[in-house]
């Protein structure tokens, strides 16, 4: 579980977003999102699978490191996508 712990914690360091920005996204509270990066909490499905959907990522590549490893390129893309479609509504 410390692989996919190092993955959130690095993908929200790719995007230069606070545990408060990164919380907000995957609708949970900040602590509760620090509690998962320090490994005191699990990730649920639930977090996990709202995670994949807004990134676009593979979830068997986020819990069981099966598959490509999304690029930094394609995750900032994928946010930026959706801070624009979230503008937009």
């Amino acid at each position: 579980m410390e692989n996919n712990l190092n993955k959130i914690k690095t993908l929200r360091k790719y995007l230069g977003l606070t545990q408060v920005e990164f919380a907000d996204i995957l609708e949970i509270k900040q602590n509760h999102l620090s509690n998962i990066e320090k490994g005191e909490r699990n990730i649920t499905l639930d977090i996990a699978q709202k995670l994949c959907n807004y990134f676009d990522l593979s979830l068997d590549w986020l819990i069981r490191d099966k598959g490509e490893a999304p690029t930094r390129i394609h995750i900032v893309k994928k946010y930026e996508s959706s801070l624009k479609s979230e503008k937009v509504l």
